[in-house]
């Protein structure tokens, strides 16, 4: 019986890594993909952010390239409203 609880504890943890891994892997593609109805959104920029300041721990250009295309892209969306 005993066993049986460790078994189904150890699966429960190993589904858990893998249900955190995607959705890592679906933060990183939601940065890259930036459409704007997902930059209105005003609980994903807190997230945002820290994505941001892990890859700028890990990487610093390529936090730097992503904001040099945010802010392109806001000048974009700035034309298109005007």
């Amino acid at each position: 019986m005993v066993v049986v609880m460790v078994v189904v504890v150890v699966l429960l943890l190993l589904l858990l890594v893998v249900v955190v891994l995607l959705l890592m892997v679906v933060m990183m593609v939601l940065v890259v993909v930036e459409s704007p109805q997902i930059r209105l959104h005003g609980g994903w920029s807190q997230s945002k952010k820290r994505t941001e300041v892990k890859r700028s721990a890990v990487g610093g250009q390529k936090s730097r390239w992503m904001r040099a295309n945010e802010s392109q892209l806001e000048v974009k969306s700035v034309g298109v409203e005007i």
